[in-house]
């Protein structure tokens, strides 16, 4: 065998020590071969090993993917300092609950008398997690005992919620996720809150009997003529959605209406039509004993009242002289375009002269011009609907002086 003659260990092997070198070789060849094998088993087992280990590291950091390398914690109290009921809280309870509770097995369910239908809330330290513009916020409610003090005796335990999140998403969090947590649950709670009806006083105030409203009627079931019907549904929805409209032309947020006529007639009716409708609390005023001026009822009454609400006054023609203050006369119509400019930021208009002309022919109040201006947001609606409301007034001024011709001549 040719490869027998050079020895593995010495040329000076005799032939015959051939055997032993070839078997030497072969058995150090199976030796390094079986190294070779084990130590790629032995790598085989490592990697697998490893690739066991990043599994279960995997597994359990995907399981607690939700903690934060630097963690910051809000505390929000179900009540404040002064004992009272935590808006952001409720705010908060009803968001969770609705927009994000879809994912929780275990819920609390109660019947609030404050809403329509049955209210659920978090369980007692369930976590919820919440994803806001991709930031992850981790929710949990907590309950504690309370320490008594001379302040709140009463109170056994303290509720509140514990929010935490990546402390380089703080800004993004309180300057953006809080605010929409806080009106959106509001909001939540407005669309479901049962209609409370709040007799008033001046003497006394609110009085402690409050009412739940629970009127059937609605626009659709009203029975009023359908363009009175209509008309005042385009106006109420025109109000709702005009908050910035009056933010920025610097005016409250409120509408009024005079609702007049004999029993029977639909007053009620339309006043609990609103109110299903605006889904708004009703402030029911007696004004039998008031005996001050109208000035005072506006800077005083109104103004202590809580905003979403119906303000109704009954029989005020009983107690408050009405008279026509503030009439448009000639020197006055720089009112008028004072209005419009202060509307839709207009300082000239093609309709400008023929409401000119038309306020120069009927006595309106500068109040009455507002609030046919206020109906549109369209420069151009508004001003023909002022057009045609003062072509009303003249229509019905001329009727009363023709019946009043008439009654002098039978006389």
């Amino acid at each position: 065998m040719e490869f027998l003659k050079k020895p593995l260990f010495s040329t000076e092997t005799p032939e015959k020590n051939g055997i032993r070198v070839l078997k030497l070789k072969l058995r150090d060849a199976f030796s390094e071969f079986s190294l070779v094998l084990a130590s790629i088993v032995a790598s085989a087992i490592l990697v697998r090993t490893i690739y066991g280990v990043r599994r279960h590291i995997f597994t359990s950091n995907h399981k607690y993917s939700s903690y934060f390398n630097d963690p910051k914690t809000i505390i929000i109290e179900e009540y404040k300092d002064d004992d009272s009921l935590n808006q952001e809280f409720q705010a908060v309870d009803t968001y969770l609950v609705t927009e994000v509770s879809s994912s929780l097995c275990r819920l609390r369910v109660r019947k609030d008398e404050d809403m329509k239908k049955l209210v659920t809330y978090l369980e007692i330290n369930e976590e919820i997690v919440d994803i806001f513009e991709n930031v992850e916020a981790r929710w949990r409610l907590i309950f504690k005992n309370a320490e008594l003090s001379d302040q709140c005796a009463y109170a056994k335990y303290m509720k509140y919620y514990e929010l935490t999140f990546d402390k380089k998403h703080e800004q993004k969090v309180l300057n953006l996720y809080l605010p929409y947590i806080t009106e959106r649950g509001k909001a939540i709670r407005e669309e479901s809150k049962v209609i409370k009806l709040y007799p008033v006083n001046f003497e006394c105030g609110v009085s402690d009997y409050i009412f739940n409203f629970d009127h059937p009627i609605t626009f659709k079931t009203l029975a009023v003529d359908s363009e009175l019907k209509t008309a005042v549904l385009d106006d109420l929805n025109t109000f709702m959605n005009a908050q910035e409209y009056y933010r920025n032309t610097g005016k409250p947020w409120k509408r009024g209406y005079l609702i007049y006529g004999p029993p029977g007639t639909g007053k009620s009716s339309l006043i609990a039509a609103m109110a299903n409708h605006l889904n708004y609390d009703i402030y029911d005023l007696d004004v039998s004993e008031f005996d001050r001026s109208p000035d005072f009822f506006e800077r005083w009454v109104i103004p202590g009242l809580p905003s979403r609400t119906i303000v109704v006054v009954e029989d005020i023609d009983c107690t408050i002289k009405l008279q026509n203050q503030e009439l448009v006369d000639e020197p006055e119509i720089e009112g008028e375009k004072q209005l419009a400019f202060n509307h839709f930021d207009i300082a000239h208009h093609t309709l400008f002269e023929e409401i000119e002309g038309l306020l120069k022919k009927v006595e309106v109040t500068l109040a009455e011009v507002s609030g046919e201006l206020m109906k549109s947001n369209d420069a151009e609606v508004s001003l023909q609907g002022l057009i045609k409301f003062l072509h009303l007034k003249i229509a019905e001024y001329d009727q009363v002086q023709r019946l009043e011709e008439i009654k002098g001549i039978e006389a």
